[in-house]
């Protein structure tokens, strides 16, 4: 029996210009997958493309400081 490592995800609302909408549809479709996996595997691509992967969604992501204020 293999275990299924659990995936690290988190629902971010964007909005789409149309045409790259209908991109996406067309491209989920042709794949036959859905239209996250397609948006996450073009960002993954053009991070690639641009010297910067991305790790496997099944790691943890990095723990990240909390940002800092400036009292005024």
């Amino acid at each position: 029996m293999t275990t299924r490592r659990r995936r690290y995800a988190r629902s971010a609302g964007v909005r789409l210009h149309l045409v790259a909408l209908d991109y996406l549809e067309e491209l989920a479709e042709k794949d036959d997958c859905d239209r996250s996996f397609c948006m996450n595997r073009i960002v993954r691509e053009h991070a690639e493309r641009n010297v910067r992967p991305l790790p496997p969604a099944t790691h943890p992501p990095a723990a990240q400081p909390a940002p800092a204020y400036e009292d005024r």
